[in-house]
């Protein structure tokens, strides 16, 4: 589980905490990591948590004797897009569009360490933070976001604003580049590998005379000659 304080570019954290079977003789719960990081985002952190679940449970597995560990996650974005890794590596880190997949770097070492467990993981999505468990991880994710000691190198702040329109920027559209020319206020942009960019915008509606539309388009980068 993570806990970013500013989302995205600001410190965040991630931590597990592991539930013994009864018949294990070790204690019912205990923390098995905390860290945090002086810049991210809440989908990285997420995503960073079970891969070092994934890491943790390759090394350590077997010795607890079990056949099947339970990995809880309240990251719908981790839940819904783990299934889709195979799939994107053979589209070469593309969606079904030819979209450039986001955190790529991550989902590369997830596929890579949860190939190595030799037990069964079974990952699963919980809502909220209303058991026990759920309330000690994210306060020791958010103690661990508050304290970062490591930096993540895969991170890109890129550029990041305000929409003049407001709103988060899952209200946004993605724009279609028909050749039309429009004027455009950009809020934030990210890269995405190394020449690929997200770009989060405003559009001009010179009808009205203000900024209506919130858009996302993917660019590439081209070298001048």
């Amino acid at each position: 589980m993570a806990a970013p304080t500013k989302n995205p570019g600001g410190a965040g954290g991630y931590a597990c905490v592991a539930r013994y079977p009864e018949a294990s003789n070790l204690p019912d719960e205990s923390l098995i990591f905390s860290t945090g990081y002086h810049e991210s985002s809440i989908n990285r952190m997420e995503l960073s948590a079970c891969i070092h679940a994934f890491e943790w449970i390759a090394e350590q597995g077997r010795t607890l004797g079990v056949q099947r560990v339970q990995l809880f996650t309240d990251s719908l974005y981790v839940y819904q897009n783990h299934r889709r890794l195979q799939t994107w590596r053979k589209q070469k880190w593309c969606n079904h569009l030819g979209r450039p997949i986001d955190k790529s770097d991550l989902w590369k070492r997830y596929l890579t360490v949860s190939s190595k467990v030799s037990i069964r993981v079974d990952v699963l999505w919980v809502k909220g933070k209303k058991s026990s468990i759920l309330k000690t991880v994210d306060r020791e994710a958010k103690a661990a976001g508050k304290s970062p000691s490591r930096i993540d190198r895969g991170f890109r702040s890129g550029k990041v604003g305000k929409s003049k329109i407001g709103g988060g920027r899952s209200s946004s559209s993605l724009f279609p580049a028909l050749g039309q020319l429009a004027m455009i206020h950009i809020y934030r942009s990210q890269m995405i590998r190394k020449e690929h960019h997200k770009v989060f915008f405003d559009v001009f509606d010179p009808a009205c005379g203000a900024f209506t539309h919130k858009c996302r388009a993917y660019v590439v980068e081209t070298l001048k000659a």
